[in-house]
This record gives structure tokens, sequence and C-alpha cells, in this order.
């Protein structure tokens, strides 16, 4: 679906099907005023929590370091929930070298097209399982009734994807507790 475009910016979402990479097609200039549509259709996409989401930047014509700046931070915090490795695809050289100034290679890695883009997340998770690290699975919370449920969820899907399904009811007996403890005082 297309995400409504402000200032410079539009950004459409490749439909994906369960367990594919979701593949943002973002155009136009990345700037301050241009980053929430950005930002809207990174975190729309993260709702299905993907493990991979690829921007691809083929048609992004300029780039404030600000905003870059801004999308490495998302994209940390799409590592850390839902665990989706988020990369960029196609970028021009021009952007590419913003991209490099900014800071995003270790956080935000770069590739020349799409393919590559899937391609280098895909052996990113394979080469962080290969050294033992647990996908990293946090999420924050606000303090509401529904915050519980919401940290359930979590565990369900942490337990299923580490292959411990034994340990579910427990895992959602403590999080329960601990959560709504902590909505409560």
């Amino acid at each position: 679906g297309k995400v409504r475009p402000m200032s410079r910016l539009t950004a459409d979402v490749e439909a994906a099907g369960p367990g594919e990479p979701v593949v943002l097609r973002i155009a136009g200039v990345l700037d301050a005023g241009s980053a929430p549509v950005l930002h809207e259709a990174l975190t729309r996409s993260l709702c299905d929590e993907p493990e991979i989401v690829v921007l691809d930047f083929r048609e992004v014509s300029r780039a404030a370091e600000s905003a870059i700046a801004d999308l490495i931070a998302l994209a940390d915090r799409a590592w850390a929930w839902p665990g989706a490795t988020v990369v960029i695809g196609g970028a021009p050289a021009a952007l590419s070298a913003v991209l490099s100034i900014a800071g995003a290679a270790g956080n935000l890695p770069s590739f020349p097209s799409v393919s590559a883009a899937i391609a280098g997340a895909v052996a990113i998770r394979a080469s962080a399982a290969a050294r033992g690290e647990p996908p990293r699975l946090r999420l924050g919370l606000s303090p509401v009734d529904s915050a519980a449920a919401t940290a359930r969820r979590l565990v369900d899907r942490a337990v299923a994807q580490w292959g411990l399904p034994a340990l579910r009811d427990t895992a959602r007996l403590v999080v329960t507790e601990l959560v709504s403890n902590a909505v409560r005082h």
C-alpha cells in the first residue's frame, strides 16, 4: 500500500508473504520534513514482524545526514523489536557517501541492489546465529492495561522462534506478573 506523500518523499510497500523480506520503495528527497513518511512506512511494515526489511533507495535523489541518523535509530529499534534486520538497497553513489558519513555502515548497511541487500541481510542474520547470538527481542511498553497482553505476544513469538515451546506457559505467567506490577505501580 501507499503511504501518504509528505513533503517530497513517497514510500510504497511491496507486498510480501509470510517469512519473505519486506521491500519499501522510497522515492524523492529524504530530509527532516519528509522523514515522517519513511518512519510511518517502516513502522507499519514492522507490525507484521518481518525478519528482513529492505529500503529500496534507487529513487531517492537526496538525503539529509540528520534524516539518516534518525533512520539509523529506527533500524536499531527494529532490531530490538521485532528483531528485524533493516538494510538499504540500490542507493546511488552520492547517497551512499552520505550514508557512510552518517555512520550507517554498521547499523544500517547499504548494498548496490535490492537483491544484494536481501542476500546481505540473510548473511547478517546467519552470521549472528553462527556466533551464537540469540535473536534480541525487546519491547518498550506504555503503562496501559493492554501492556501485559502485548508482552505475552512477544513471549509467544520468542519461545516459538527459539524452539522452546515448553517454556511458554511459565514465561507468559512471569511476564504477565512483571508487566502488570510495573503498570500498577
